[in-house]
């Protein structure tokens, strides 16, 4: 059983991709949109391969082709790409890096700037550019190679 934020239900709403009365269902899913889903049928519905070719259909309502946002993630369980956002945070690219600047894309050095304890900020509060984190990174792992072990 999947345990999720709730979700206020009223009585006749049913799930729009298997009508299934919501009610009677434990884990529904409120998207950004407003639309409620079972868990496993908007999970489907996001996990379509034929999707993974077409970068502008994920994470999109079933209904009213909006955006949906990310699904929560269940305990216990994997992060899938473009499902869940804590996709990104579970496969950060290994220290030290070996590619060049171009290949990380600025969330994921945001994300290792994080985890790894460096500011993401500059004095005006502004979120430092790709390549001030690229450098960054790269300064803090070499003046301190036990950010390697740590990370």
């Amino acid at each position: 059983m999947i345990i999720m934020s709730k979700v206020i239900i009223d009585e006749g709403e049913t799930c729009g991709i298997c009508l299934e009365d919501l009610i009677d269902v434990d884990n529904v899913i409120q998207l950004k949109c407003s639309h409620k889903y079972c868990y496993e049928c908007i999970f489907n519905s996001y996990y379509t391969p034929y999707k993974s070719f077409n970068k502008k259909k994920h994470r999109e309502c079933p209904y009213c082709r909006k955006n949906g946002g990310y699904l929560p993630l269940p305990e216990n369980t994997l992060p899938f790409k473009d499902i869940h956002k804590e996709y990104l945070l579970h496969n950060l690219p290994k220290l030290p890096f070996w590619r060049g600047i171009s290949y990380y894309k600025k969330d994921i050095l945001l994300a290792i700037a994080k985890k790894v304890g460096i500011s993401t900020t500059k004095e005006n509060n502004k979120i430092k550019l790709k390549k001030e984190l690229y450098n960054d990174i790269k300064t803090a792992y070499t003046t301190n190679p036990s950010i390697l072990n740590t990370y």
